[in-house]
């Protein structure tokens, strides 16, 4: 029991990369990967080192990370790191007189029941793990109830020979248990925790199942493999040779409820904690920077630290012309940021993703592995790495929900509230950032991959039990009769829905298009083309680029009412007066204008989206 702590340093040349922080806003030294501690439990500690050596070589995956282990009773411990650049810290564990050991990998950047820390490189050193020893020791887990960082903390106890983990609030540093007939092993990889004697690789059926389901997540703890499980946030696990407990030293329900009723005060001191945590984040930086994705919490920490005269570097991930792109530009231009794009599904983007599989034991799926794609090229880019990781969740929305598929949702249950909210239909409103612009790419011929994209985000609305689907984009209806049968069974086509209107009221109509869909010709494509040609009035080339210039003010969200007058020259210029929302965006603009007619019936609009709602109001569902 008393045994002296040993330990074995083993250098591992791999592969490269940088790890992105995540929680609140973190900071990453640009040459740092905090990756894991992992270690074998057991009565039987001939083969400890042997065991050891194999999960090193099981879970290590990247050029310079550096292993150290140790040996001590009936526990060995393994810290798996990249050292920080310019930082010389030592991996060794804090000791007490009594025999009793904690390690810690990763970083934490304030304790405030414990006197606070002067910056994250402290919480590397010896003397601060000596602190969480002495605290963890006399008052037990909740003495790092208010530890803020992203961490993994072991604590061997050679009186009562147990071994006590803990993660970070966010459990941001992954940490799996799995327990065999000869011991208990654990670490950051399933990969690792594998290699451990007398463990089995059955898969988890329901665990897969559930990933496929839920869009790669898997409920609970559950990973691919049976009897191997994620330990959840806040979380201290307790291992003896007899048992394995795990119990929560933290939740969120703790937080104290906040004086709200001064709406002033409480923005006020938002903002200055904001501003403190990011010029913690800042202080000592070289190249600090970012990655942009322009939603909200990247959009704020970009902001504050301009508002902090300090200029970020920031890399976009993303397909070119999409709209999250376009909005990380501009959110870098106007705040002085060097910006880059690294432009996902280029030439080997599959590589790229495949090669992470391993290294993310296959609980990513192809889709999210897509944030993997830029690991390789952010250290030569950052040497501190900030990022607002759930942000958008705690705070809201990446983009605001404003545009063609909100009104379509607000128009909805405009037509459909009655007296009971119950009685209202089932809607899922799914907005996907990352297609890229329709009208540049299937003017191009490059439709392929969007067409994949549309096939998997049209399963992805099945696997939800929809059974219904209205597209708000006139102009991807290019692509419906490519679909599988199966999904454009559940689509009500805008141009089935334009042309069957048009042919029951025989009037004519201005058509309102982009010009992606009328050089397309959409329309004319159409079976029944010929039935309603006679009503379509077509703008001349002029008023067509104008038109569409039109439709792209209204998806930037410009001011609609200054956009009328436009529509309504349009209407006199044809001498017409009615129009059709041959694009989802004039729908929009179809509201505010029925709005400003305010019932007069001078203006009249064949707007497909509308005559939906309308539909599902009078049938239902």
């Amino acid at each position: 029991m008393g045994a002296r702590v040993q330990s074995q340093p083993v250098r591992i040349r791999v592969g490269r990369r940088i790890r992105i922080a995540r929680g609140s806003p973190r900071v990453d030294g640009s040459d740092a990967a905090f990756l894991m501690l992992f270690g074998w439990f057991s009565a039987d500690t001939r083969d400890t080192a042997r065991v050891l050596e194999s999960m090193a070589a099981a879970l290590r995956v990247n050029q310079g990370e550096q292993v150290t282990f140790w040996t001590s009773g009936m526990v060995g411990i393994g810290v798996l790191e990249r050292p920080v650049a310019h930082e010389q810290f030592s991996r060794d564990p804090a000791r007490r007189a009594d025999g009793c050991c904690l390690w810690m990998t990763g970083e934490a950047f304030d304790w405030p029941s414990h006197g606070g820390m002067r910056g994250a490189a402290e919480s590397r050193t010896l003397a601060f793990r000596a602190r969480l020893l002495e605290a963890i020791t006399a008052e037990g887990p909740r003495a790092i109830a208010d530890l803020d960082g992203e961490y993994q903390i072991a604590l061997w106890s050679p009186k009562s020979r147990s071994l006590l983990l803990f993660n970070d609030r966010f459990a941001a540093l992954p940490l799996y248990v799995a327990v065999s007939p000869c011991g208990t092993a654990f670490g950051g990889g399933v990969r690792g925790l594998l290699m451990a004697p007398g463990m089995t690789a059955e898969p988890d059926p329901q665990a897969i199942r559930e990933a496929v389901t839920f869009g790669g997540y898997r409920l609970g703890g559950r990973t691919n493999v049976q009897n191997i499980e994620m330990t959840p946030p806040a979380t201290v696990v307790h291992i003896t040779r007899e048992t394995v407990t795990a119990k929560r030293y933290w939740t969120w329900a703790e937080l104290r409820d906040g004086d709200a009723s001064d709406d002033r005060e409480l923005l006020e001191q938002t903002r200055t904690l904001w501003s403190a945590a990011i010029a913690r984040r800042l202080e000592g930086a070289r190249s600090p920077g970012l990655t942009l994705s322009g939603g909200l919490d990247s959009r704020a920490i970009i902001g504050e630290a301009s508002h902090q005269k300090q200029r970020l570097r920031a890399v976009t991930y993303g397909v070119p012309h999409a709209d999250d792109v376009r909005i990380a530009e501009r959110v870098a231009r106007v705040g002085n940021a060097e910006w880059e794009l690294f432009p996902l599904y280029a030439d080997g983007w599959l590589d790229r993703r495949t090669e992470r599989i391993h290294e993310t034991d296959g609980l990513m799926d192809l889709v999210d592995l897509m944030h993997t794609e830029v690991l390789e090229r952010l250290p030569s880019v950052f040497d501190v790495l900030l990022s607002g990781y759930i942000g958008d969740a705690v705070a809201g929305s990446s983009l605001y929900f404003t545009g063609a598929p909100a009104e379509f949702l607000n128009t909805i249950y405009e037509h459909s509230f009655g007296e009971r909210e119950q009685d209202s239909p089932r809607v899922v409103l799914y907005s996907d950032p990352t297609f890229p612009d329709r009208t540049e790419t299937l003017l191009t011929g490059n439709c392929d991959d969007l067409l994949k994209q549309l096939i998997v985000s049209l399963n992805s609305l099945c696997s939800h039990g929809v059974s219904r689907i209205v597209i708000c984009c006139v102009t991807i209806h290019y692509l419906l009769p490519r679909l599988p049968e199966n999904l454009r069974a559940r689509i009500t086509s805008l141009v089935d829905v334009v042309l069957a209107q048009l042919r029951r009221k025989q009037e004519k109509h201005l058509l309102i298009c982009s010009t992606g869909a009328r050089r397309l010709e959409i329309f004319q494509h159409h079976p029944h083309w010929k039935e309603a040609e006679d009503y379509i009035v077509w703008p001349d080339e002029d008023d067509q680029q104008s038109i569409h210039r039109l439709i792209y003010r209204v998806k930037a969200n410009e001011n609609t009412q200054e956009l009328i007058p436009i529509i309504e020259a349009l209407l006199a210029k044809y001498n017409v007066n009615s129009f059709v929302a041959g694009c989802t965006e004039i729908h929009v603009l179809a509201r505010r204008l029925h709005q400003a007619d305010s019932g007069s019936g001078r203006y009249g609009c064949l707007d497909p989206l509308t005559i939906i709602a309308e539909e599902l109001a009078q049938k239902g569902i």
